[in-house]
């Protein structure tokens, strides 16, 4: 009997450790399918939270490095890396994934804090190109200077959890948050996120 009370315990106390886990993300799309990086990360529960962080260029050939962080909802968290790898003398490359799992408790609250820190972001200020310059001619008006970047790399999150989606994306941040453009406190405090979120190195080496 002594037991079977010890096994509830373990049972209740396994699922509230679960549920505090979870992170809290304001999700903004409902999609008609189930999110694909389940399977192609080789995920069963559907339920997992899959935060998706990559740079594309125009210009860049070839498959874009991805990073992902898995969240599944018994507490496990998991760190994935995908990237091209050169397999041969022709330069042929093959996409390969690998993973880590997260187990310092430290290292877990981290990421479940930057997640939810996620929620702070305001997408309305991620990609602004005017600000305003104020001018004197006789009574104080506002002058705009805008700028046009071409050739830039895009920034993209996404969370996943069923059909539900969360993204943002910027466009050209750090050369925005150079000139101090409107929005540039926001960009810069994007780009502090998603570089928490870049596995690359700890996955494949620099």
């Amino acid at each position: 009997m002594k037991s079977y009370i010890v096994f509830i315990v373990f049972i209740v106390t396994s699922i509230i450790i679960a549920q505090e886990n979870q992170p809290i993300i304001k999700f903004d799309i409902s999609e008609n399918a189930i999110n694909p990086y389940l399977k192609k990360l080789g995920i069963v529960d559907e339920k997992s939270i899959i935060v998706r962080y990559w740079v594309t260029n125009a210009w860049v050939t070839g498959n874009a490095p991805e990073n992902y962080l898995v969240l599944l909802p018994n507490g496990s968290m998991f760190k994935y890396a995908g990237m091209d790898i050169v397999k041969d003398k022709y330069f042929n490359s093959e996409w390969t994934i690998r993973k880590i799992e997260v187990t310092d408790a430290n290292e877990k609250d981290k990421y479940l804090k930057l997640i939810n820190k996620i929620g702070e972001i305001d997408k309305g200020q991620l990609n602004l190109t005017v600000k305003d310059i104020p001018v004197t001619q006789g009574d104080t008006s506002a002058e705009q200077q805008s700028m046009s970047i071409s050739d830039a790399n895009d920034f993209t999150l996404e969370i996943y959890k069923e059909y539900l989606k969360l993204t943002l994306k910027s466009y050209a941040p750090e050369e925005y948050i150079e000139e101090q453009f409107n929005g540039f406190r926001m960009r810069q405090k994007f780009l502090d996120i998603l570089r928490e979120f870049d596995f690359q190195s700890e996955l494949f080496g620099k």
